[in-house]
C-alpha cells in the first residue's frame, strides 16, 4: 500500500465516523473504510449501516436497532432519544423512540461447542441475528472479521435485503461443529438426489 493509498483510506475511514464524542484515533479495522462506524465507551468500533444505530455494547453481545429516517447518520440509540426529547410536539421521547424500532439484531457469544476444534478455553461460537432470525454462526473468528460480516449484514438489510436471503463471507473462524453436520447432511441429500435424477 503506497502512502497515497494509505492516506485515502484514513479519510475514508474518518468520513465514515458517525456520532462518535471521544477520538481515540483511527481504528485498525479494515471495514470502517466502507461502512459507517462508532464507538461505545472505548476505543472499539462498531458498525452503523444505514439506519441502523448502535443499542448496547456488552462483554458478551452488541444490539442494534433498525430507526427508519432516524437511524441515518446517528451512532447509537441515546441520540436519537436525545433528538426527540428536544422536539417539543413529543410528549414521551421514550415512548417515541420504541415505536420507531423498526427492527433489531444482535450480536451474541455462545459457549462454544464440546467438539470445537478452536481448543482454547476461550473458545467462543458468535450468533448473529437480525428480528431473531439467525444470519450466522461462527467459532472463534477475528474480531475485524466478525464485525466485517456484521456490518455486511446490516448493509443488506439496510437495503431491502430479507434476513432469510442474507449471506456474508468470512476469512476466519470456522463453522461451529452442528452447523458443519447440518451442511454435509445437505451435501449428502443434494448428492442423492442428484443420482437418483439419472435413473
Amino acid at each position: 500500500m503506497t502512502t497515497t493509498d494509505s492516506t485515502e483510506s484514513i479519510e475514508q475511514k474518518e468520513t465514515n465516523r458517525v456520532g462518535t464524542i471521544n477520538s481515540f484515533g483511527t481504528p485498525d479495522e479494515t471495514w470502517t473504510a466502507e461502512y459507517p462506524w462508532t464507538r461505545y465507551r472505548g476505543p472499539a468500533v462498531f458498525p452503523v449501516p444505514g439506519d441502523w444505530v448502535l443499542s448496547i455494547v456488552e462483554g458478551d453481545g452488541t444490539s442494534w436497532y433498525y430507526m427508519d429516517e432516524y437511524g441515518d447518520g446517528v451512532g447509537s440509540e441515546h441520540a436519537v432519544y436525545d433528538a426527540l426529547d428536544e422536539d417539543p410536539s413529543i410528549e414521551d421521547p421514550f415512548i417515541a423512540c420504541e415505536d420507531i424500532r423498526l427492527a433489531s439484531a444482535d450480536l451474541t457469544r455462545l459457549p462454544a461447542s464440546v467438539e470445537s476444534d478452536a481448543g482454547a478455553d476461550n473458545a467462543a461460537d458468535w450468533e448473529f441475528t437480525i428480528n431473531s432470525i439467525t444470519i450466522f454462526r461462527r467459532t472463534d473468528p477475528a474480531r475485524d472479521d466478525l464485525y466485517a460480516a456484521v456490518a455486511d449484514a446490516l448493509a443488506q438489510f439496510d437495503a431491502g435485503e430479507s434476513p432469510r436471503n442474507i449471506s456474508v463471507s468470512f476469512d476466519t473462524g470456522t463453522l461451529p461443529e452442528d452447523v458443519q453436520e447440518q451442511h454435509e447432511i445437505e451435501q449428502r441429500k443434494q448428492n442423492n438426489k442428484s443420482l437418483t435424477s439419472f435413473e
